[in-house]
């Protein structure tokens, strides 16, 4: 890990996460809206085209920190992939240096948070391939002149698609891993809470140094579980 460059990469990171953020609720009060009086904008067309914009770009944000995480570790990144906004492209090239640079949701555990009660309860994370076919699927609503317009009922399957696709981003994203290196983890919890609860504001972004089993006080140790 180039050590002397981490807390560049580490803001560049949160810095992705905290759009990341932005836009899923955007997308939830687009749902609320939606949910309640059918429409966001009074158009179902309209409101495809917002809700897919913001999902193209949450896609391209999430393998954009696969990158940046990945450039703390000592891996050659070749100058295509640091340049790339493709997922397919990233996903192809970065597998090739990394096989497990995707993030790693873990289940919280915590004494007020009980998961069984949470809206997401149930939701998978997303996986690579998801993100992959979502981010070419978002590219049909970028075009006036699309050729297919939607009736309603086929408007409201579209719109639940990508419903269903931020709570499994959320999911994945609001406490996860990344595997940086042999020895290191990129930590990152998106809605951070304090020991009774509460939210904090912003999103923590940390490395955490791996310790050998031999080392480790299983007396103060704390098992994470993924999903």
């Amino acid at each position: 890990m180039k050590l002397n460059e981490v807390d560049k990469y580490l803001r560049t990171y949160k810095s992705y996460m905290e759009q990341i953020k932005l836009r899923s609720a955007l997308l939830m009060d687009i749902q609320k809206k939606i949910n309640g009086s059918g429409s966001y904008t009074e158009s179902l067309e309209t409101d495809i085209d917002i809700i897919y914009l913001q999902i193209r770009k949450i896609c391209e944000l999430v393998m954009l920190s696969c990158v940046v995480a990945n450039q703390a570790s000592s891996r050659d990144l070749s100058s295509k992939l640091k340049k790339s906004y493709k997922p397919a492209e990233i996903n192809r090239l970065l597998s090739k240096v990394n096989s497990r640079f995707y993030p790693k949701a873990v289940k919280r555990q915590l004494p007020h948070f009980d998961a069984s009660k949470s809206d997401l309860a149930g939701t998978t994370p997303l996986d690579v391939n998801e993100l992959v076919l979502m981010w070419g699927k978002s590219g049909d609503f970028l075009h006036v002149s699309r050729k297919q317009q939607y009736q309603e009922s086929k408007a409201i399957n579209t719109i639940s698609e990508a419903f269903l696709f931020m709570q499994k981003t959320v999911t994945l994203l609001s406490h996860h891993w990344v595997e940086v290196d042999e020895e290191h983890n990129l930590v990152v919890v998106m809605n951070p809470v304090d020991d009774i609860g509460n939210e904090c504001a912003g999103v923590q972004v940390g490395i955490m140094h791996r310790v050998p089993q031999s080392k480790v006080n299983k007396d103060k140790a704390r098992k994470v579980e993924f999903y």
